[in-house]
């Protein structure tokens, strides 16, 4: 009879603020709020299902934020090249949430805490091996949480009259710099 084990890989999220949040964060709501949405899920509002050529009138503010945030962020894991795929925004108001789920067929998920007065909704990751949630504590308005899109996560309900947004996307590292990589393994070993 065959068997399968699970066992424990280390891997890594990332969370930092992005430079320019306070600055742009009212005009990206405002561009939010003219952009068409849809109620998916228990989700308030979501452009998800708004067809991709349809303009997301945040989109240039967002990309223009999050670009020199994923660049310097690929310098810190040695990738050389980044791919991303796409955004979307999400507003959670009383009673919505976002149940477990992943994103497929790519390498990383992100998310922007656009607006986020209550440290309780944050983002929960699943953890398969001990069967527990990881509690990423330190999150606060203006961050940004990558993590690799195989994990399962969710967006708790919203309990309170304080609306949470967050802008969503998906990304892949497509090139590492590998001469850095085992240079780096050559000197830990040595």
């Amino acid at each position: 009879m065959n068997y399968i084990n699970l066992y424990s890989l280390s891997n890594y999220y990332s969370l930092g603020q992005l430079k320019g949040h306070k600055r742009f964060k009212k005009q990206i709501l405002n561009e939010i709020d003219i952009t068409p949405f849809q109620e998916i899920q228990d989700i308030s509002k979501c452009d998800w299902d708004v067809p991709r050529d349809k303009e997301r009138i945040y989109g240039k503010t967002f990309l223009n934020l999050i670009n020199p945030y994923l660049k310097n962020l690929s310098k810190l894991i040695n990738a050389t090249e980044f791919n991303l795929q796409n955004y979307w925004f999400q507003q959670y108001e009383k009673g919505s949430k976002h149940d477990w789920h992943i994103h497929p067929n790519l390498n990383y998920t992100g998310v922007y805490y656009l607006e986020y007065p209550d440290l309780k909704v944050k983002t929960e990751l699943y953890d398969f091996v001990t069967k527990s949630i990881i509690n990423i504590k330190k999150i606060k308005e203006g961050d940004v949480l990558i993590f690799p899109s195989n994990i399962i996560h969710r967006a708790p309900e919203v309990k309170d009259n304080k609306r949470k947004t967050i802008i969503s996307f998906n990304m892949d590292f497509t090139m590492f710099d590998f001469k850095k990589i085992n240079n780096t393994i050559a000197k830990k070993k040595g």
